[in-house]
């Protein structure tokens, strides 16, 4: 049964309890107690809190170092057959919060790898092959075979975000060996055309977040992390991995370690391959106060394609964020998978969108007018269009009439303000100038209903707000509604008698009865110039600016 318990917790767990039991070890021979504290030991609670304020006078202790040996103590006493001693132990939670906050330093984050640093160590090890192959230069095969290997180390950490344990064991023997359940293997390695491009897959085992592989993507050890090929040399994993084949020289069995040490026989440890990393960074020319560990190349990979292809790729990708009933790739297409590396290595811009080459950009002379413009200058309409017209925005003024037409100005006090109307040279009627220039347009043989020029004043309404009007038998316009969607009725200050709306709607429904359609109708705006032009009173208009006064005709 001791050994059953034993067996739960993996080395570097056991590293920790260790470590703990050193420190209360210290701690109990200063105060002459055992180093088993009894269950229901009634001094358990200050021989804990003597404990931890010894930690916390050690400022080279941040929290959650103190945080570590306190569970490497607590879970040491229970494999003793005693219960955890802060069990019972009223405000402990309370006095760990307050030693959190004096102690609390925060942590820094994992440095990455520089990408220019990785590509001038790439460059390295291939000129380093190249001149092997070749036999130039005294480079041995062991030397071209630790920089091969590391070559590939490297970039099976960058690409696929892998921690170091998957691939590399700890030790040659003994705890945190080389295990088949965790570490790859030659079968672990495998080559396959993904989307379009040729791709290595790295199948992944044991994980630091999965120690009994009970993640969806390891069901049936099938969970497998793809890297496609880069089209520059040095930054392809593909070509690498055929690289380091060559150099073993034979046909590798698959239960081996697929890395090896330098003897090419024991596995490749992790502090075999740091020393390595550190080696060929400062060969390269760079610090030692700038060197970075292998887990600095994961960091890499993740930050690249995170800001190229996205965030939810890389999470899935390096399983950070998974579904219960979904694989690694499910939500995403190969073809985009396999585009990791090359975005990774600045080769792929990825889905961002790069903003465009200023030197694309022509520059326009810009610079003040000769003469400001007004809200008097004609605009063109669309040209071609049924409905294209000159638009004058300023006020019409009193001379741009049609030829041989008058104005009126009609004032009084029963009115709220003035208003003009036209005379026609045969007796035409129209109750604003825009209305004069339709009828006289109209009344132009040669002239067709919508004129491509328009003088200077002249506004025609637009077709979803008109009133159609068509010679009737009598030689008398009646209107024609317009179909489609009815505007909105123009606001008015004063209704207009009751009597004459009512005979315009009867003359309205007679001349419809009696009407032929033969020509071309004529355009009015409102219903008060189509009133106008018959000759009968025109009600006041307001300005836009006065609130509509409710209409009751029924």
């Amino acid at each position: 049964m001791e050994d059953l318990l034993d067996n739960r917790y993996k080395a570097s767990s056991w590293r920790t309890i260790s470590a703990g039991l050193d420190k209360w070890r210290e701690t109990a021979a200063i105060y002459n107690w055992t180093a088993v504290i009894p269950t229901d030991d009634p001094a358990r609670g200050g021989k804990l809190a003597a404990h931890v304020m010894r930690l916390v006078d050690d400022t080279s202790l941040a929290y959650k170092s103190i945080e570590g040996y306190m569970w490497g103590m607590r879970t040491w006493q229970t494999l003793q057959a005693q219960a955890d001693p802060i069990y019972g132990v009223m405000g402990w939670d309370g006095f760990m919060d307050a030693v959190k906050v004096l102690t609390w330093v925060p942590s820094e984050p994992r440095r990455a790898t520089d990408m220019t640093v990785m590509g001038n160590i790439l460059g390295a090890a291939l000129t380093m092959y190249d001149e092997y192959q070749q036999g130039v230069g005294e480079h041995t095969l062991q030397d071209v075979f630790v920089s091969t290997q590391h070559a590939n180390v490297s970039l099976a950490l960058l690409y696929t975000f892998s921690r170091s344990e998957s691939p590399l064991p700890k030790n040659f023997t003994g705890p945190e060996s080389f295990n088949a359940s965790q570490h790859w293997q030659c079968k672990d390695v495998s080559h396959r055309v993904l989307s379009a491009r040729q791709a290595i897959g790295y199948r992944m085992k044991i994980i630091k977040q999965d120690q009994r592989m009970e993640r969806p993507t390891a069901a049936g050890n099938e969970d497998w992390s793809w890297v496609g090929s880069v089209d520059e040399e040095k930054w392809d994993p593909v070509r690498w991995c055929l690289k380091l084949a060559s150099l073993h020289g034979r046909t590798r069995d698959p239960d081996e370690p697929y890395f090896l040490s330098r003897d090419m026989t024991r596995p490749y440890t992790y502090s075999a391959a740091l020393a390595d990393h550190y080696k060929f960074q400062r060969a390269v020319g760079v610090e030692e106060a700038d060197l970075t560990g292998l887990h600095g190349c994961r960091v890499a990979g993740w930050n690249a394609t995170k800001a190229t292809l996205g965030e939810e790729l890389a999470q899935a990708h390096g399983l950070w964020a998974q579904t219960r009933s979904a694989r690694r790739y499910d939500r995403f297409a190969l073809a985009r998978v396999e585009r990791i590396p090359s975005a990774i290595a600045g080769l792929d811009s990825g889905d961002r969108v790069l903003p465009p080459d200023p030197g694309e950009f022509n520059e326009r002379p810009a610079g003040p007018p000769a003469e400001r413009l007004t809200r008097g200058v004609m605009e063109p309409g669309a040209a071609g269009s049924s409905s294209s017209a000159l638009v004058v925005r300023a006020p019409p003024e009193e001379d741009a009439v049609p030829p041989g037409w008058t104005s009126e100005l009609r004032s009084g006090e029963h009115l709220s303000r003035s208003y003009r109307v036209f005379h026609g040279p045969n007796g035409e009627f129209a109750p604003s100038r825009a209305a004069a220039w339709r009828v006289h347009l109209t009344n132009e043989e040669d002239v067709p209903h919508q004129a491509s020029v328009v003088p200077e004043g002249a506004v025609l309404a637009s077709p979803t707000q008109s009133v159609h009007s068509v010679p009737s038998a009598s030689g008398r316009l009646s209107p024609n509604r317009t179909r489609g969607r009815r505007s909105s009725p123009s606001p008015v200050a004063e209704s207009p008698p009751r009597d004459l709306l009512q005979m315009a709607r009867q003359q309205v429904q007679a001349d419809e009865a009696a009407s032929s359609i033969s020509e071309a109708p004529v355009v009015y705006a409102t219903v008060d110039e189509y009133v106008g032009a018959r000759g009968g009173p025109v009600w006041d208009r307001p300005s836009s600016r006065r609130p509509p006064v409710p209409r009751n005709v029924q």
